[in-house]
């Protein structure tokens, strides 16, 4: 049976062979469909290569200078150093300095350390102290110092007699003081 089929393959493929020999096996009608091209060439790759950086999105994005971020940013790289502690009730957490917005005097005992209580997340320590405790969400210019608060709204955080957290979605973060743009500086945006 293997003999058979054998046989059968090889004069299946001879039969083909033949055919593509004599040049009957595809005729000019055949072809009509199919379209040859060339090879992109190495020049043509790198236009398009080119082209396409400087059509990119991420090509007209502007360097940050670092040497100002280190002074806007500048851990001592000790958490508790770089923290303000609140503690009641047997419960502690930590914010980042310059994140308590609102300190009424009556609070002011609740920013030092008991050694005995337990370590809360911000999150958790906050619901557990909602009545005394408030948020407040910022924006991250505001955060940064290069936007303002809302007169009225530090008129409010001044009568709310509440301690008051900065937050940037949710987590506490420092909010630096507002510092007002040089004239040179404010006319460089203006004229972009």
């Amino acid at each position: 049976m293997r003999h058979i089929f054998s046989l059968d393959f090889s004069s299946a493929f001879v039969s083909v062979l033949l055919l593509i020999l004599s040049g009957n096996a595809f005729s000019q009608g055949d072809l009509k469909g199919l379209e040859f091209r060339n090879a992109a060439t190495h020049d043509e790759l790198s236009q398009r290569l080119k082209m396409a950086r400087q059509n990119s999105p991420m090509g007209h994005l502007e360097m940050r200078d670092v040497e100002e971020d280190k002074k806007i940013a500048a851990p001592s790289g000790d958490f508790v150093k770089d923290s303000e502690i609140i503690s009641y009730n047997g419960n502690l957490t930590f914010v980042p300095k310059g994140a308590v917005l609102n300190l009424p005097e009556r609070f002011e005992s609740r920013l030092v350390t008991d050694e005995k209580a337990k370590i809360k997340t911000f999150s958790e320590f906050s619901v557990l102290n909602r009545g005394w405790i408030t948020t407040y969400e910022v924006d991250i210019e505001t955060a940064f110092g290069k936007k303002p608060f809302d007169p009225a709204k530090i008129e409010w955080m001044k009568n709310s007699g509440r301690l008051i957290i900065a937050t940037y979605k949710g987590g506490a973060i420092s909010v630096l003081p507002y510092t007002e743009p040089d004239s040179a500086t404010a006319n460089t945006a203006t004229e972009q």
